[in-house]
């Protein structure tokens, strides 16, 4: 048996892609934070883009997320579609964003502060384990690339919250 208590939990994240046809000033940043009780490992992400288009089923949303390189799911959804997901929603639930979520969302400067990965509600188990997320945001009928986000790490401690 592993003893995990001394490793960390950790994530890089990269934007591969902000195409200046839909997105500007794109920025996204990770950094590790205690829980409350003193705990380590908590892997939170800030994200501040400006979209140029509004968002509607013009855009669609898919990627990967793999976990130890063996396990892998693929998903893709219409951006309306995306933002009705559970988790989308308990992330932007702890944001300031108009709730429910207007579909088309309209073009503008957004921001989303100190969400935590996994995010609460997130449809697999991010327990002790390496991980991957690629997410990519494309034109739906074009397939062309308007942002795109890796976000790999290795999750030593699972987070502890009720979700």
């Amino acid at each position: 048996m592993c003893d995990n208590s001394e490793k960390k939990n950790w994530a890089r994240i990269k934007l591969e892609i902000c195409n200046p046809k839909y997105f500007l000033n794109c920025s996204i940043t990770t950094f590790e934070a205690k829980h409350q009780n003193g705990d380590g490992g908590r892997i939170l992400i800030n994200m501040t883009l400006t979209a140029l288009v509004p968002g509607t089923n013009n855009l669609s949303i898919g990627g990967t997320v793999e976990y130890k390189s063996k396990f892998r799911v693929n998903y893709h959804y219409k951006f309306c579609d995306f933002l009705k997901l559970p988790w989308v929603v308990a992330i932007l639930e702890t944001q300031n964003v108009p709730h429910p979520l207007p579909c088309p969302y309209p073009a503008g400067t957004f921001s989303v502060h100190n969400v935590e990965m996994p995010p609460a509600k997130w449809p697999l188990l991010l327990k002790s384990t390496k991980y991957r997320i690629y997410l990519e945001v494309n034109e739906t009928s074009t397939k062309e690339r308007a942002i795109a986000i890796t976000l790999q790490g290795e999750m030593f401690k699972p987070n502890k919250r009720n979700d």
